[in-house]
């Protein structure tokens, strides 16, 4: 009994040293502090570093010819929108939401009433628009973290472990806050998939009310619940899973062929491009672009192609997992019918790439929650091999237009005091 109680003293304290260091490592830098924690995201103090990196990275974006610009599908609208809101004094707001419950485009183009709310609430007391994206940050991270517990409070998930690392880049990096161009359809897309985690997970049917209001916050959330419902109705019909993945299979190769035909098309923006954050993602596929041969072939073949794949694996297991949990099992069919729907939906480029941001987050947790990343450690490594540079160069893009490296490696205090105090930009 006094071994026991010698043992959990000990975590008790080591658990305190890390908590000491983090505190110490966030006063220098939150941003170093975020780093830091991610191998030890199943303690429950690493949520507050977490949320405390969210917050300051999106307090310290800089849009410095917001004011002299149009409006346009990324960050610069969003700075001239809010600042428009406040010179308004709660003008532009009612405009907006009359012609919203009129069901028209609202005047910075629209469908939703999110963005207009947020800017309206904060312009009250600010016309800093850093303070705006701070705040739209916080909304975002605090749905995106509560998402992430279901993986980190997994009993499967183990801090300092590489598989869980990635697991969890897996989870979280498809709609991170690098894409706050697109903070309409990130917030949508997390709280989005907040409310599928308890739905199928802790079988909490009171969530059906929240997943409702994500088309206020963007409006191709209507579509998104439709497909969510579809894969919820069939979620114990697993008989028709073979068939999805060989038909999409062929949907998805044949788009990854002709996808320069389709961009060339004359579709509607919304279906083949300036999605969510359309400035950074013209700089990212023009990257792509201008890269080599075995990059190309990454981006056209095998990014597109790896969800199919894994469709294949959580059907040849699905007996497996559900003798083990029968939520899981769920999860599983869910995910599935969703790798279904992104390789269909492919065939509109802008639309399949935006569902196919939220499809990696229940891949990560039924890959956790029933070991199958144990049993397939190839697919788990080959996901790092794939996705790597594509990440590379949407933190480079990220990094290098919005912010600065000064700001990442100063403290809290130096960074309220620059963006919130003073705000020269």
């Amino acid at each position: 009994m006094n071994k026991i109680s010698e043992i959990g003293q000990g975590n008790l304290q080591n658990n305190m040293v890390d908590f000491i260091i983090k505190i110490v490592l966030f006063i220098f830098s939150p941003f170093v502090a975020f780093f830091y924690s991610l191998p030890t995201a199943k303690k429950k103090h690493s949520y507050f570093f977490f949320f405390g990196f969210a917050f300051f990275w999106c307090l310290i974006q800089c849009v410095n010819y917001g004011k002299a610009i149009g409006f346009g599908e990324d960050i610069n609208s969003y700075r001239k929108s809010f600042e428009l809101m406040a010179s308004s004094k709660g003008y532009f707001y009612v405009d907006n939401l009359q012609r919203y419950l009129r069901f028209e485009t609202t005047s910075s183009g629209d469908k939703d009433i999110y963005a207009d709310t947020m800017e309206f609430l904060v312009s009250n007391f600010t016309d800093n628009y850093h303070i705006f994206f701070a705040i739209c940050g916080a909304v975002l991270a605090y749905f995106m973290l509560r998402s992430f517990t279901f993986l980190t409070n997994n009993q499967n998930y183990k801090n300092y472990s590489l598989a869980c690392l990635i697991l969890a880049f897996m989870f979280v990096m498809h709609a991170p806050l690098t894409k706050i161009g697109g903070i309409r359809y990130i917030t949508a897309g997390w709280i989005f998939l907040y409310c599928i985690f308890q739905i199928i997970i802790n079988q909490n049917r009171c969530y059906w009310l929240l997943l409702c209001i994500t088309p206020l916050i963007h409006f191709s959330f209507w579509f998104y619940i439709i497909v969510f419902v579809i894969s919820y109705s069939f979620r114990k019909n697993s008989s028709i899973g073979i068939v999805l993945i060989i038909f999409s299979f062929f949907v998805q190769f044949i788009v990854s062929v002709l996808y320069d035909y389709l961009m060339s098309l004359s579709l509607p923006s919304f279906l083949v491009g300036e999605g969510p954050g359309g400035e950074f993602q013209e700089q990212l596929d023009e990257s792509i672009r201008n890269s080599s041969l075995p990059v190309y072939i990454l981006k056209g073949f095998l990014i597109p192609l790896y969800p199919t794949y894994i469709a294949y694996v959580f059907y040849k297991y699905r007996d497996v997992v559900r003798k083990e949990s029968e939520t899981t099992y769920y999860m599983l069919l869910v995910s599935i019918q969703f790798i279904f729907f992104y390789n269909v939906l492919s065939v509109l480029p802008e639309v399949g790439r935006r569902f196919g941001w939220l499809i990696y987050t229940p891949i990560s947790y039924v890959l956790l929650s029933s070991n199958i990343y144990k049993m397939q450690k190839g697919l788990l490594y080959s996901y790092v091999f794939i996705f790597a540079y594509k990440f590379i160069l949407e933190f480079n893009v990220a990094w290098t237009k919005y912010t600065t490296l000064e700001d990442w490696f100063s403290s809290p205090i130096t960074l309220i005091d620059k963006y919130v105090l003073n705000n020269p930009y």
